[in-house]
């Protein structure tokens, strides 16, 4: 039989995470992510103004953007641990 205890414990640890950068980390790395992504968009395309618009092409950008910036970071510190 399982002890309880280490069941809670392992269930805490999984919802807390030990990935991330704090709130204001977080908050951060999306909004440099959203940035980076975008202007690498616009390298791509060759469209000179970016991406402006609030529309579902944008938050692909955007998402792809901090995504890589966060494989980017952990590539850099070594951080390893699931988000």
């Amino acid at each position: 039989m399982a002890d309880p205890g280490t069941d809670r414990r392992v269930d805490r640890e999984q919802d807390h995470g030990r990935g991330g950068y704090g709130l204001v980390g977080d908050i951060i790395v999306g909004i440099v992510g959203a940035i980076l992504g975008g202007f690498l968009f616009g390298l791509l395309t060759g469209r000179s103004d970016g991406v402006n618009n609030l529309d579902i092409g944008s938050i692909v950008v955007a998402i792809v953007g901090a995504c890589l910036l966060i494989a980017i970071l952990r590539a850099v510190t070594g951080n390893r641990a699931r988000v």
